[in-house]
């Protein structure tokens, strides 16, 4: 899910509304095991979920929060943990 969400971060606010839902989706599947699983998830990923309505307004941090989320997808992909780089 996070990897869906990632390859279709918006590039405009007319696309914020449905991939927040989806956000808000893959949320509540980390969020419904108790918090173990919350609780292992890097605090970017928190920060991702949160905030695509900047990225369509700033290049840089869109560039900068997606190059850190494919880090950490590929890391948890792999089976490894991972940390929010920086």
């Amino acid at each position: 899910m996070l990897r869906d969400l990632a390859e279709s971060t918006p590039e405009s606010a007319g696309e914020l509304p449905a991939w927040y839902k989806r956000a808000r989706e893959l949320e509540s599947v980390l969020r419904s095991d108790s918090g173990a699983l919350s609780d292992a998830i890097p605090h970017c990923v928190w920060h991702y979920l949160a905030d695509a309505d900047i990225r369509p307004r700033d290049l840089v941090y869109r560039a900068d929060q997606q190059a850190a989320i494919l880090e950490i997808i590929m890391a948890l992909e792999a089976g490894h943990s991972s940390e929010c780089a920086g």
